[in-house]
């Protein structure tokens, strides 16, 4: 998923925003959070990336933090990549999820006009072997699984890998949301990728796994 935005306006509470797959619609109505089990993106007001598993909303586990990505956010035109996919390491069969942040960090021409310059730099990635769990919850849901691994099909787990898109048909979303900011939007899309090998170069190899509370 890819995205290009400029943002006008910051509160001075903990502003972000945040690119986010595999889950549905995102309401703490009664028996609606188990359709928003996702993977996101998230870049703060400081130029500092992380990426957040949500189990249920709102269920999430620590931070997985990145590099900078920039030293200036506002008034600025950023494109920002969430890249998600499953694979698995031989002999298998487990299945694990491949998480990576991308950022496009200077397309403003002098007039403050977006020009895309597609220098993408790779600025955090994390791989969920199921280690990655949610500190809240003290044991499994009642939301039916999002893992094709799970032996609890009926339960979701506080450390469910998120190998399936939502658990439901329509849970399939790709999204953007912001948090104490006013931003524009463009070029924003969704695409289906050939995932790498499995022994080949950046499938866990590099995966950073340096947590922080949120």
């Amino acid at each position: 998923m890819t995205a290009y935005k400029i943002i006008s306006r910051l509160s001075v509470d903990d502003d972000r925003d945040a690119v986010y797959l595999r889950g549905g619609h995102h309401s703490s109505t009664k028996g609606r959070g188990g359709k928003a089990s996702c993977y996101k993106g998230r870049l703060y007001k400081d130029g500092r990336v992380a990426i957040v598993k949500e189990i249920y909303h709102p269920a999430y586990t620590s931070n997985r933090v990145g590099r900078r990505a920039t030293q200036e956010v506002k008034n600025k035109w950023i494109g920002m990549k969430l890249v998600v996919f499953n694979f698995q390491e031989d002999p298998g069969p487990q299945t694990y999820v491949k998480i990576e942040v991308w950022i496009d960090p200077n397309c403003t021409d002098k007039n403050g006009s977006l020009v895309i310059k597609n220098q993408w730099i790779k600025v955090a990635e994390t791989v969920d072997r199921g280690d990655w769990r949610c500190s809240e919850m003290k044991e499994a849901s009642n939301y039916t699984s999002v893992d094709v691994n799970s032996k609890t099909p009926n339960k979701r787990q506080p450390d469910e890998i998120i190998t399936l898109p939502g658990g439901t048909a329509d849970g399939n979303l790709g999204a953007f949301r912001t948090d104490g900011v006013a931003i524009q939007l463009k070029c924003f899309s969704v695409r289906e990728i050939e995932p790498p090998e499995a022994d080949g170069p950046g499938v866990g190899d590099n995966e950073k796994k340096e947590e922080e509370e949120d």
